[in-house]
């Protein structure tokens, strides 16, 4: 993606989404380097830090988000910024930095590029493709982006929302201090709800050689 800007060059932002390009892979592979834990894994899921297995065609490569990376996060973050700032006529100002965002909704037509039929095919079968793949050590499925949130509605479509009792306390209060007839909403004792998966799952994979 790029962004034109007046005094300044443009923004630039041409990157793959794992830790590393192939053809720096290839680079260090031919230099004999080491790369840290959780750029790579093997073919059984563990962790490897030498990019001639990768090379090889062997394993896998993780997407991005490993310390370190965070140049990466930051070219992520400009793109956001300048969607739902600029482009939407809202410039930082300095001393309200984070109140002057907007919000950038974006839709395109899959048509306008391919049959509708064509592009639906091509998405179902990248997602047969992703969670077909082999499943590393402690795992038992694969999910994909939105999959825990749709288990998620499907749950609390038949279970109802669970709320902490201080926020539910806070909607109860503000609803009432606005005179909202609160009778009809009031909620009842729940089981307390699991922590949303994208906060654990990352806690059951191992980054690398346990210490001895």
């Amino acid at each position: 993606m790029a962004f034109p800007a007046d005094k300044h060059r443009p923004i630039v932002i041409a990157m793959s989404l794992g830790p590393i390009a192939g053809g720096r892979t290839a680079i260090l592979a031919s230099r004999g380097q080491k790369v840290p834990y959780g750029w790579y894994i093997g073919d059984e899921g563990e962790p490897i830090n030498d990019p001639k297995i990768f090379h090889k065609g062997e394993g896998a490569q993780l997407p991005l988000g490993q310390t370190g990376l965070g140049y990466k996060g930051m070219a992520l973050s400009m793109i956001v910024d300048i969607l739902a700032g600029p482009l939407m006529g809202y410039v930082m100002m300095e001393d309200q930095p984070f109140r002057r965002r907007g919000v950038f909704l974006g839709a395109i037509d899959p048509e306008a590029f391919t049959t509708l039929d064509i592009y639906m095919e091509g998405v179902d079968e990248l997602i047969d493709y992703l969670t077909s793949s082999k499943l590393a050590k402690g795992f038992d499925e694969i999910l994909v982006p939105g999959e825990p949130e749709w288990r998620q509605m499907d749950k609390r479509r038949e279970e109802g929302i669970f709320l902490d009792d201080e926020i539910y306390q806070r909607i109860i209060d503000t609803a009432k201090g606005l005179g909202v007839d609160v009778s009809r909403y009031e909620g009842k004792a729940g089981k307390h709800e699991v922590t949303h998966p994208s906060y654990t799952l990352k806690d059951k994979y191992e980054w690398g050689p346990k210490p001895e």
